[in-house]
């Protein structure tokens, strides 16, 4: 088996999960009126694992019996494939859109939505110890290579569990395979529901492509992802940025305060589009790796998998003066980020 780090990170990066990792947005095409929060709702309201385990119980029950709309709720499974070692990647939202490994959109239907929130409850995944995992033993010789062979995260109505089994080099544990089981029987269940869906689904042929189908909206807004990061702006101040479809989390710092929490914040559907159609105005598809630019600024786009990646610094050797079209472009889009970031910071909540 291949190593972690050829397949998908076992910890991820200390600073700023939130932004990093990415969420669990609704797609807009997708929403329904939410129902009223419990008094427990919110993860940062649930006093411990165990107090989130069976209010996460509750609601998967109430979701599975519910005749009338629902809350949102998602689900995302990182699992190896079955006839080879890729880690392969299923994500369903609340309304039926899917999205398989990236690369291709379904729907499903509501039968097959009930069918993987019933696979979550037969399984007892909310039970379930989010860890089944054992370090290797001390006295074997050689590196412990740790290898995720599934994580799975179920989130209803912003409270959320993820799951995750992870195996040592050394060998496996009886005791961690036997709970693991369950686990690896919801996977089944979510790969077999969405394989033949999405193997008939939506593709972008490149970012163009994607971009354009998301503005028509022949994909959903959750194919879309857009990240900046200025982590060091005038003053010490930095911000970072992450707008997956109409959900808008980020985050900012001040000088020796260091980061602050996140905040999220959720664009009308008007909004989002207007986005959309900053970004494909910006050509962001002929960006290069590398522009040159005052301060340090990051920044990802990406359609399904069709994606750009672009580092702004003022690199030593570079012409200030090359490039300045592009540069005015790439300067657009961040700029469009930023104000969704101070709109955010005003009108969001903590997630």
């Amino acid at each position: 088996m291949k190593r972690m780090s050829e397949r998908f990170p076992l910890l991820l990066p200390v600073a700023f999960p939130f932004l990093l990792a990415g969420t669990g947005a609704t797609p807009a095409a997708a929403q329904t009126p939410a129902a009223p929060a419990p008094a427990a709702a919110g993860g940062s309201s649930i006093a411990g694992a165990s107090d989130r385990d069976a209010e996460l119980s509750r609601r998967l029950d109430s979701l599975l019996a519910a005749a009338a709309p629902a809350p949102d709720w998602s689900i995302s499974v990182d699992a190896v494939g079955d006839k080879d070692p890729r880690v392969h990647r299923i994500r369903v939202w609340a309304g039926g859109i899917g999205i398989w490994d990236d690369e291709s959109q379904f729907r499903l239907g509501a039968g097959a939505q009930q069918e993987i929130l019933k696979a979550f409850r037969d399984q007892g995944f909310c039970q379930m110890n989010d860890e089944l995992f054992e370090k290797g033993s001390g006295a074997k010789k050689g590196a412990n290579g740790l290898i995720r062979e599934q994580a799975v995260t179920l989130e209803i109505g912003g409270l959320s569990k993820t799951v995750s089994h992870t195996v040592s080099t050394f060998g496996k544990y009886p005791d961690v395979e036997e709970a693991a089981r369950p686990l690896v029987k919801l996977v089944n269940v979510v790969r077999a529901v969405c394989e033949r869906p999405a193997a008939e689904g939506i593709r972008a042929k490149d970012l163009a492509d994607g971009l354009s189908k998301v503005s028509k909206q022949q994909l959903a807004d959750v194919a879309l992802e857009v990240f900046v990061s200025r982590p060091d702006e005038a003053g010490g101040a930095g911000w970072m940025a992450r707008v997956e479809g109409t959900r808008v989390t980020t985050q900012e710092s001040k000088k020796g305060r260091g980061w602050a929490p996140p905040v999220e914040m959720r664009l009308s559907n008007h909004d989002f589009l207007k986005l959309v159609g900053e970004v494909s105005a910006a050509r962001p598809w002929t960006f290069l790796p590398n522009l040159y630019d005052e301060g340090y600024t990051d920044l990802k786009i990406s359609v399904l998998n069709r994606s750009v990646n672009v580092q702004a610094r003022p690199f030593s050797g570079m012409d200030p003066k090359a490039h300045e079209d592009l540069r005015k472009a790439f300067r657009g889009v961040v700029e469009a980020v930023r104000q969704l970031h101070e709109r955010a910071l005003r009108e969001g909540k903590k997630p």
